[in-house]
């Protein structure tokens, strides 16, 4: 092989390792429809809303509890959740769901998911918010 092509196929090769990588996590980012047969599976689910209070204001799913990633809420108010109970997360677009899904896991959390794409995932699916 020449330097050229170690140089196109190394950037490539990485892409395809990390993708993999990601790819372990993918059973705990739930699409909307998963999301809401989660929810309305039966039995006790935690549904936690973990936008700022303006977000949570503007449209939110029912019975979601706002414990706001950005500010420090959620880590001050994790352990009034059940540890052993399914904990169900979203954001804006997945993003901060998806870390304090990884900080829950961390704090010893058995059942941690979250939507993937968050709210605006589950809205551009024709799902509804309540204000």
């Amino acid at each position: 092989m020449t330097k050229r092509t170690l140089w196109y196929i190394t950037p490539i090769l990485l892409l395809l390792m990390a993708g993999s990588c990601t790819g372990q996590s993918s059973a705990k980012d739930l699409s909307a429809d998963a999301f809401e047969r989660a929810l309305n599976g039966g039995g006790l689910v935690q549904l936690v809303d973990v936008r700022s209070a303006g977000e949570y204001a503007s449209g939110h799913l029912e019975d979601a509890r706002l414990m706001d990633w950005s500010n420090g809420q959620l880590r001050q108010e994790m352990m009034e959740l059940d540890k052993d109970s399914p904990v169900l997360l979203y954001c804006a677009s997945g993003r901060r769901s998806d870390a304090a899904m990884q900080e829950l896991e961390k704090a010893g959390f058995t059942d941690v998911k979250h939507l993937a794409g968050g709210i605006q995932a589950w809205v551009a699916s024709g799902r509804p918010v309540t204000h």
